[in-house]
């Protein structure tokens, strides 16, 4: 799975940049995780190991892009699209 993120001006909680990470059930408690230790999952306590997830567990690419760098995310967004079926930029609820 692929998601495309463009990121608001306003908003710190993930710097640009590509990055790639699982997305499972933890089998102790149960509840969704990821493999990403970026601060903004670690603070919220959603971080695992990946052979602490059972059940299906996702691969998941996830490109962050600044709105306020047009040409690069201009470049990445088309990049992106050949793998996706949709990119959708939340900020406008535009779908591409």
């Amino acid at each position: 799975m692929q998601i495309v993120w463009v990121r608001p001006p306003w908003s710190s909680q993930l710097s640009d940049g590509e990055r790639s990470f699982y997305v499972g059930r933890e089998t102790s408690s149960g509840f969704l995780r990821v493999t990403c230790a970026e601060p903004y999952f670690a603070s919220e306590g959603l971080v695992c190991r990946r052979e602490d997830m059972d059940g299906e567990v996702r691969q998941v690419g996830l490109l962050v892009v600044g709105e306020e760098d047009q040409q690069v995310m201009a470049r990445k967004v088309k990049m992106a699209a050949n793998s996706l079926p949709r990119i959708v930029n939340c900020t406008r609820s535009t779908y591409y």
